[in-house]
């Protein structure tokens, strides 16, 4: 289980978001919740990256 660190800047941008497109809002949410269970999960169609010094990751959202 990860810790999603949520920024000042993404709270904003995301409501935001949200004020305009309201329907996605518990779509948003439940995959913030699937990505601190499981960021390599199928469903989020996540991709790691070649580096893996820094263990990045790039995030595919299909909201």
């Amino acid at each position: 289980m990860r810790l999603l660190v949520l920024t000042p800047k993404f709270k904003r941008a995301l409501r935001k978001f949200v004020k305009r497109n309201a329907e996605l809002q518990q779509r948003i949410e439940d995959t913030l919740q699937q990505m601190e269970a499981d960021v390599f999960a199928p469903a989020l169609g996540t991709l790691q990256t070649e580096r893996q010094t820094r263990r990045s990751s790039v995030l595919l959202l299909r909201l």
